[in-house]
């Protein structure tokens, strides 16, 4: 009886055990497929989210003016005086020396003493404790770098009352400049060499709306640009620019008035550019743009000056132009669009001046690549400026053809072999080119059809060089250019026919103009002619003007210097005192508070 008993007790409980155990086995799998289909699905849709957030952070972002903080060492309100630093009563602060500062200022000789110019950023970091300072009149302030959000540069008087509660005093650095999206909170800082234990520091904006900002126009951009004007080196725009500004004068004895407009416009830029970074150009070329720039001043506010709105959007265009042609950093323009495009193939079929002047940019380019030690294939083409890689094959054949003028042997490989085959019948002076049979030549191709297109585009698009259209194209000329252009684009090998085209056109400018294949020669030659271009054709062209051809990108990293405002915020304390235009100290204590009342209210007024 107990064994049924216990039977009647352990059976239930079994049954039991063993339904729990199945329920929770079937729980298990449920949770763990449950599981890896939402880590699935989650893998799948975590960068859709993350772009998602990033994009409505980028678009929703308030556009604002930026601006830049320093908050001053509490130990050093008041900053410290140039004249004690010169005269060695505070020529150290917490261990670092600061009369390499003293350098970077100039001697008044009539005061006697040292000040920064207003005309230039006077930033500087130890090159030891690696210490900031900020020099503004004749004070050096030791200070750090604040981190302003997009809402404080917007409500910029409430959030320095916060800050006085916190520091004793804020430098706030004003730019002309609007920022939008994700970096819009960031600034990059860049030093120089240290020079007796000081840095020079530059204070760039890595994304200004340029489309917002007041003036932007291209030649404003290029010199803001630290890619367009570098610290180290020369600046090849700015060379090609005074190229232009000479070939004006040269050929209609003036400068035409849209480009002596733009000088004008940009004087404060190029003035600070020519006086402070003369290292970017040659001593003749800086003296000389110094003068034109004094020049157009002086013209422009003349009455009788007159250049209207279509000769302004024609420069801006050229000037783009320009850029593209000198500068090979994709991030400053726009993406090519099919128009463009179809432009820059017809242009290139049509005008022998662009041509010329396109190939001998891309050889001044490997020229230059080479010299300075360049020897990889891939990191010569990518140096090669904007406009010249986006014309199929003008890359390869120039690297070619600079390859064999240095080594004295073709590389092999540099070129197809239908390019080599089709050279060499078009000029058989050739030789130094690989002789390849046309069997050789044609292989890969379906047939006797796509063989014929193929030559056919090759004998139009030389024909069409040889006649020289220029800007007497009638609309029946235009309209075959343009489909023969298109044609080019659209055929799969549209790189093998404008490589065809560079080498014939390199080889009859080495015997037209006695080019040579080395950067100095040519740079000149490419200058030369991309300013003869653009004086005989590109100012007269309506799809340069309309901006068709190529665009700057709307964001750009530029520079902060000489239009930047600088106010401090006193908190009480009197501000320090402001050099006149004269150079005088303004020492007075009733001018001195009002300096002071002045300096605050531009700072609440800074947006």
């Amino acid at each position: 009886m107990r064994a049924v008993a216990y039977a009647f007790v352990l059976v239930p409980l079994c049954i039991l055990y063993c339904i729990v155990g199945v329920v929770t086995l079937v729980s298990l799998v449920i949770f763990a497929i449950h599981y890896m289909a939402n880590s699935f699905i989650y893998s799948l849709l975590t960068p859709t989210i993350q772009s998602t957030a990033a994009r409505v952070k980028e678009n929703f972002c308030i556009p604002r003016r930026k601006l830049v903080a320093f908050k001053i060492d509490k130990d050093s309100p008041n900053g410290i005086k140039l004249r004690d630093i010169s005269s060695g009563a505070c020529s150290t602060y917490e261990g670092t020396d600061l009369r390499g500062i003293l350098q970077h200022a100039t001697y008044d000789e009539g005061a006697g003493e040292h000040f920064f110019p207003g005309d230039a950023l006077a930033c500087f970091e130890s090159s030891h404790s690696e210490r900031l300072f900020y020099g503004h009149n004749d004070t050096l302030y030791p200070v750090q770098h604040l981190k302003l959000s997009g809402y404080a540069a917007l409500f910029l008087h409430r959030a320095l009352s916060v800050l006085h509660r916190e520091y004793s005093r804020v430098i706030v650095l004003k730019t002309d400049f609007i920022v939008g999206g994700s970096h819009a909170d960031e600034v990059i800082f860049e030093g120089s060499a240290p020079s007796r234990g000081m840095r020079r520091l530059r204070l760039f904006v890595p994304d200004v709306e340029t489309r917002d900002t007041k003036d932007m126009n291209p030649i404003r951009v290029a010199l803001l640009s630290p890619r367009v004007v570098p610290y180290d080196s020369k600046s090849l725009f700015l060379r090609r620019y005074v190229a232009l500004i000479v070939a004006s004068i040269s050929k209609y004895e003036r400068i035409i008035p849209a480009l002596l407009w733009d000088i004008y416009k940009n004087a404060e830029q190029l003035t600070y550019i020519t006086a402070h970074k003369r290292g970017i150009l040659s001593d003749p070329d800086a003296e000389f743009l110094s003068r034109i720039v004094g020049f157009a001043q002086n013209t422009v506010c003349d009455s009788q000056f007159q250049c209207d709105r279509t000769a302004r959007s024609a420069c801006d265009g050229y000037i783009s132009l320009l850029l593209g042609l000198s500068q090979s950093e994709e991030a400053m323009f726009r993406p090519m669009t099919e128009r463009g495009r179809l432009w820059l193939i017809s242009e290139f079929i049509r005008s022998d001046r662009f041509q010329s002047a396109v190939t001998a940019l891309a050889l001044a380019s490997v020229g230059h690549s080479l010299n300075t030690g360049v020897t990889f294939k891939d990191r010569i083409m990518a140096n090669m400026p904007y406009l010249c890689r986006q014309i199929p094959g003008l890359c390869e054949a120039v690297y070619a053809m600079v390859k064999i003028a240095t080594n004295g042997a073709y590389e092999q490989g540099s070129l197809s072999n239908l390019v080599l085959y089709r050279a060499r019948r078009a000029n058989r002076e050739l030789s130094v080119l690989p002789n390849v049979d046309a069997e050789l030549a044609f292989e890969g191709m379906s047939g006797e059809a796509e063989i014929q297109r193929f030559e056919s585009l090759v004998n139009s698009a030389m024909s069409a060089l040889l006649t020289d259209m220029r800007g007497n194209t009638t609309d029946t000329e235009h309209a075959f250019i343009r489909g023969l252009a298109r044609n080019v684009l659209r055929s799969s090998r549209s790189a093998d026919i404008i490589a065809t085209l560079t080498i014939c056109n390199i080889q009859r400018l080495r015997t037209d103009t006695t080019l040579l294949l080395d950067a100095v020669s040519t740079d000149i030659v490419a200058g030369d002619m991309i300013a003869e271009y653009v004086l005989e054709e590109a100012q007269h062209d309506p799809e340069i003007a309309s901006g068709a051809v190529l665009k700057l990108a709307n964001r750009q990293k530029c520079e902060i210097f000489c239009d930047a405002e600088t106010c401090i915020y006193p908190g009480g304390i009197r501000c320090e005192r402001a050099r006149s235009a004269s150079g005088t100290l303004l020492q007075s204590p009733v001018i001195a508070a009002v300096v002071e009342s002045t300096a605050t209210g531009l700072v609440r007024e800074a947006y």
